[in-house]
């Protein structure tokens, strides 16, 4: 397959490099003049006029999978006259590796493998891995009467999907054809996760209050201090484990939503007992990770309007932020006051900033994605706490300072006088 590019340098494209190694992939092209220059997992990082300039004839994968990411990259390039552009799937809810699509789908009983879509990179590489695992160098673009299969991933199929969050409506079920496989329908049909051992946590902290702690520059160690002393139920995030040198407070929950700081909290959160939880990635399946977390679905935010889980089997939305995710965990355990704590959200600040946590010194998990939008997540936060108001469950912000305005203030240090 020929050499490509991929466009946006987030956390799609971390999973798309270990998709596909970075062997074929030629760089990453990203709208953030900060980034021209820089290396991201060993690519350079570039703008879309270099790229044009460098290999025109390259198609590009535009990595993003937030439907208003997709239509503002999509209006770029269209302006820039680009037409051999490809938009990818959410590559987290995918198989591993092209050898792992063929064996899922059986591939290998078709005589010839037709790609319907150009050199839609996706499906090129597939096709590639076919022939080298058949030994042989056939035709592989043409169709003849003995078992053929074309390969779709049709752009405005996968944009529909963004949209919707991914979920699968009748009409998007439909539109696959006679002789066609779209891998992509076919996993989010037959190969979604779903664990149904976290059905055990479902209300057990009913009618209680619990903590949730992020980890914003205005979180104090007396405050962590202040939960431990009063025997607080309390849930960490990411990094929190960064806080231990500091304080013997530790979190009864623990969850985490990117891979690289599941793995790095692997050893930094061993000591801790704290009941663990992160997002399922199909490349975790069989590692560590897998067996000490449990793991939850993932699901995307729809454009059209927000969406909140009360069923952690069904799988938890997210928010732009891991304390979404966290007030969901909260919710499903039954907890009736929800206080956040170093949740600051305050706009205009790089989540490369060394004040944008509590932790202001060296980091050893480096901040490699994109930065949190904070008006969104904010905005979400907001609607969660109106759905938990429906359900006579409460949630409130025990935050010093920060702008997460959407909920209901309260002072940290009332919640502890008699």
């Amino acid at each position: 397959m020929n050499n490509f590019y991929l466009y946006a340098a987030g956390k799609n494209a971390v999973s798309l490099i270990q998709y596909f190694g970075t062997e074929s992939i030629e760089a990453i092209i990203d709208s953030d003049s900060e980034r021209w220059g820089t290396q991201y997992f060993g690519l350079p990082v570039i703008s879309l006029n270099e790229a044009r300039r460098n290999h025109p004839e390259y198609s590009i994968l535009v990595t993003t999978y937030i439907y208003e990411s997709i239509c503002q990259i999509e209006k770029s390039l269209q302006s820039a006259q680009v037409t051999n552009y490809f938009l990818s799937p959410w590559i987290d809810r995918f198989y591993c590796n092209t050898a792992d699509l063929i064996e899922r789908l059986q591939l290998e009983r078709y005589g010839k493998i037709e790609i319907a879509e150009g050199d839609n990179p996706f499906l090129a590489a597939t096709v590639e891995e076919l022939t080298k695992q058949r030994e042989t160098e056939n035709n592989r673009y043409e169709c003849n009467e003995n078992g053929c299969a074309r390969l779709v991933l049709p752009n405005d199929m996968i944009r529909e999907m963004a949209r919707n969050g991914y979920n699968l409506s009748d009409s998007l079920k439909s539109q696959q054809n006679d002789g066609e496989i779209n891998p992509l329908l076919e996993y989010l049909k037959r190969f979604v996760f779903m664990n149904n051992d976290l059905r055990k946590f479902r209300n057990i902290h009913k009618g209680k209050r619990c903590f949730l702690i992020g980890n914003g520059p205005s979180l104090r160690m007396s405050d962590l201090g202040c939960l431990k002393e009063h025997g607080e139920v309390c849930f960490g995030v990411n990094k929190i484990y960064f806080a231990f040198e500091n304080t013997e407070w530790r979190p009864d929950y623990y969850i985490v939503v990117d891979r690289e700081v599941a793995a790095h909290a692997l050893q930094a959160m061993k000591d801790a007992k704290a009941v663990k939880f992160t997002t399922f990635y199909d490349a975790l399946r069989g590692t560590d990770i897998e067996s000490r977390y449990n793991m939850y679905l993932r699901l995307l935010q729809p454009a059209d309007h927000p969406e909140f889980s009360f069923d952690l089997v069904e799988g938890m939305y997210n928010g732009y932020t891991v304390i979404y995710e966290a007030i969901q965990l909260a919710a499903y355990m039954g907890f009736s006051d929800i206080y956040l704590l170093g949740v600051d959200m305050t706009s205009g600040v790089r989540a490369s900033d060394p004040n944008y946590h509590f932790y202001k010194g060296a980091d050893p998990v480096s901040n490699v994605y994109v930065d949190s939008a904070t008006g969104q997540a904010r905005k979400l936060i907001g609607f969660a706490g109106q759905e938990l108001e429906k359900r006579g469950q409460h949630l409130y912000n025990a935050t010093r300072g920060g702008e997460l305005e959407e909920l209901p203030r309260v002072d940290f240090d009332s919640l502890f006088t008699e």
